[in-house]
């Protein structure tokens, strides 16, 4: 239909031309009206073309917000290749207690005791579990008996060694005067047994008083090595 309309507007042309001297070329319009039809294709083209990239650019928006709703999985995770850990060598300090559960027992039992020394408890300063050093005092016996008599006894022996003394200095001037001082063999005699039963009785003090200091030594119990304490037996008010 479009061909038969073109033929009628070109035959008025001619038509109307007839007269006036204008004239149109037949074989030059059928060029124009293929070159029309070329134009109506590239636009049809390029209209489905570009159909096409929005339907794509869609599409991937499309996909990317999905993957970004999913949750992340590590990329370790996603090559099914497993995460190491990874340390800087250095100097750090290393704990060596070992927390265990379980029952302990002594290699070597020592068993202390008051040494013989019988009196009441007034004192027991360690505990189960209590790390001791050799020579540390674990309980305190009633000594309140034996103080006294120690006091006592070394001030008897100060007296007794000042006597002593006093009579030995006696004799060594006996001897020294002889008989020409007006002493006798005799006096010079008692002079020198006066001064040896002096020193006899400041041995015996000194043994006396050696005596109660170990006594009063024994109500103090220490410990004979270094160790733990296991068990402890003793309270205070108990009779040892």
């Amino acid at each position: 239909s479009t061909q038969h309309d073109q033929q009628s507007a070109i035959e008025a042309s001619v038509a109307a031309g007839t007269g006036g001297g204008a004239w149109i070329d037949l074989e030059r319009a059928a060029p124009e009206v293929a070159t029309e039809r070329g134009i109506g294709a590239r636009k049809a083209w390029w209209l489905a073309a570009g159909a096409l990239f929005v339907l794509a650019v869609a599409a991937v928006v499309t996909m990317r917000v999905m993957q970004s709703s999913k949750p992340l999985v590590p990329l370790a995770d996603q090559r099914n290749i497993p995460l190491v850990s990874t340390l800087v060598p250095g100097l750090r300090p290393v704990r060596t207690e070992v927390m265990v559960t379980g029952s302990i027992s002594a290699r070597h039992d020592l068993p202390i005791g008051d040494g013989g020394q019988a009196g009441r408890i007034v004192a027991v300063y360690v505990q189960v579990g209590d790390v001791v050093r050799q020579g540390q005092i674990l309980a305190q016996l009633d000594d309140s008996v034996l103080k006294p008599q120690v006091a006592e006894l070394a001030a008897s022996l100060a007296e007794a060694r000042a006597q002593a003394a006093l009579a030995a200095a006696e004799y060594r001037r006996a001897v020294a005067i002889g008989p020409n001082g007006g002493l006798s063999a005799q006096n010079v005699e008692q002079l020198q047994a006066a001064a040896a039963m002096d020193d006899a009785n400041t041995k015996m003090v000194a043994a006396q008083l050696r005596q109660k200091r170990a006594e009063l030594a024994l109500t103090r119990i220490v410990a004979p090595e270094a160790g733990t304490v296991l068990t402890r037996a003793a309270e205070i008010g108990q009779v040892a």
